[in-house]
């Protein structure tokens, strides 16, 4: 190969840019598409997990005061899977649209206003029936917890005094709606689309190399399969061990239990029952995407350097080194 230390150079330049180009097409194909999030979530049947232990999360979440029977039920009435599928995905799409640059802002809505309706359908049910209260078991404000009925009062009136008490916000819906600050770099206020234009440059880039090392060897077909195969097989080599390496870890991921201090006063057991099949067939799929595709590749360079030895070599011209 001629400029043979042109051609070293190229190809140690090389291996930097594509673990980059590497690692930004599998971010762009996994933890950066809202496809992979909704695919992954169906995948462990999140929605079914969390309808079914959503009430207990709740009445581990819940203060003392805030725990009623009445508002288990409106959860267990409200939280279907099918529901919280069309909320999560919508706010899904929502975010990625702000990383793509497909919107201006940041739009996250948790709404709760279906809870807030089935919440006040039971306690209406419960209220009406309970005795009226004397002046010795008035219940506080804030606690949702009733034992009795202040007198006189309809249930309207006591839904308006738990709604003022609140502030207005008892069980309201949350938006969130954010712009990016006007003094950030764009490429900030839109990273998604910043890391497909560095992606697509890296991308044109490695080809770039690819063929300038073919065009560099082009004279023998033994120095052209070995120069290309020997710059692709070293990092995909080293990608595929991180991604065995990886696979075999992901056993060894402990429980979201394992962070919960001991003294807590919650009881954070229900929520890892959702949570922990979430995170490990996550970081299972992400590896063995990465595990095949790094194989793929590897092995497509160690054909190319295979097939390098089935040539001869390149007679030297005359006056010339003998090209090894």
């Amino acid at each position: 190969m001629k400029h043979k230390c042109l051609g070293i150079f190229l190809a140690v330049l090389f291996i930097p840019i594509f673990l980059i180009t590497f690692a930004l097409y599998n971010l762009k194909t996994t933890v950066w598409n809202v496809g992979f999030y909704k695919s992954e979530f169906m995948k462990i049947d999140l929605y079914s997990s969390v309808e079914k232990n959503m009430p207990e999360i709740i009445e581990q979440t819940l203060g003392e005061e805030q725990k009623s029977e009445e508002l288990i039920q409106a959860v267990q009435n409200t939280v279907k899977a099918d529901w919280l599928k069309n909320k999560i995905e919508q706010n899904l799409d929502n975010v990625f649209d702000w990383f793509y640059g497909k919107t201006d802002s940041l739009n996250i809505v948790i709404s709760i206003s279906d809870l807030r309706e089935n919440f006040f359908v039971e306690m209406e049910e419960t209220y009406n029936t309970l005795p009226i209260c004397t002046s010795k078991n008035i219940p506080e404000e804030r606690s949702l917890q009733l034992t009795c009925r202040p007198p006189g009062k309809s249930f309207v009136e006591f839904k308006q005094e738990m709604e003022s008490s609140s502030g207005g916000e008892f069980l309201q819906d949350f938006t969130f709606n954010e712009k990016p600050q006007q003094n950030i770099p764009k490429f900030l206020a839109t990273p998604g689309k910043s890391a497909n234009l560095i992606f697509y440059i890296l991308l044109g880039l490695s080809i770039l190399i690819l063929a300038l090392l073919g065009i560099m060897a082009k004279d023998s077909l033994r120095s052209l399969f070995r120069w290309l195969g020997i710059p692709l097989a070293i990092p995909s080599f080293f990608l595929l061990i991180l991604s065995l390496t990886g696979g075999i870890s992901i056993k060894y991921i402990p429980s979201t239990m394992f962070f919960v201090p001991a003294d807590s006063s919650m009881d954070f057991r229900p929520a890892s029952k959702v949570f922990d099949p979430l995170i490990k067939t996550i970081a299972s799929d992400l590896t063995n995407k990465k595990l095949i595709e790094s194989g793929v590749i590897f092995g497509i360079a160690l054909v190319l350097i295979i097939i390098s030895f089935f040539f001869k070599k390149a007679e030297p011209e005359i006056g010339q080194p003998e090209q090894k």
